[in-house]
């Protein structure tokens, strides 16, 4: 059997419909949680998930903002296409 040789644009699209795949993924984890994520922006490259912005924490759970923060961080972190979490 023969495997198909991809172009350098298909690997190009083929890797831009995975990084979309993982974003979704990523902002679905993000929305489980009682964490404002609406100032973070996520951008995938590599492995390397980078989040912009800030988490806020919601109205009426700011005494468990903190926990509920990093077990988000703990759950992207858990996702098989992030390898690495930059804030900036």
């Amino acid at each position: 059997m023969e495997t198909k040789k991809l172009s350098p644009a298909a690997k190009s699209i083929e890797e831009k419909l995975k990084n979309n795949k993982a974003l979704r993924e990523i902002r679905r984890e993000m929305g489980k949680f009682k964490v404002d994520c609406t100032k973070v922006t996520p951008s995938l490259r590599r492995g390397t998930l980078i989040l912009i912005g800030k988490f806020l924490p919601l109205g009426g759970h700011e005494e468990i903002f903190q926990s509920e923060r990093n077990t988000l961080l703990k759950a992207v972190q858990a996702l098989p296409e992030v390898n690495n979490i930059i804030f900036q």
